[in-house]
C-alpha cells in the first residue's frame, strides 16, 4: 500500500494503524474471498 505525502502525519498514522488493526479483512488472491464465483473474478 502506498500513502501519498500530502497526507497530515497524524492521519497517515491513523491509516497506517487502522490497516494493521484490519489486515485480516484483505485477501491476496481472488480464491481467499469465500463467496466469490471465480468466474467472475477472472478477466
Amino acid at each position: 500500500v502506498k500513502i501519498g505525502t500530502w497526507l497530515p502525519d497524524l492521519a497517515r498514522k491513523h491509516l497506517k494503524a487502522c490497516l494493521r488493526e484490519n489486515a485480516d479483512m484483505f485477501a491476496w488472491h481472488a480464491t481467499e474471498m469465500l463467496g466469490l464465483d471465480p468466474n467472475v473474478a477472472c478477466h
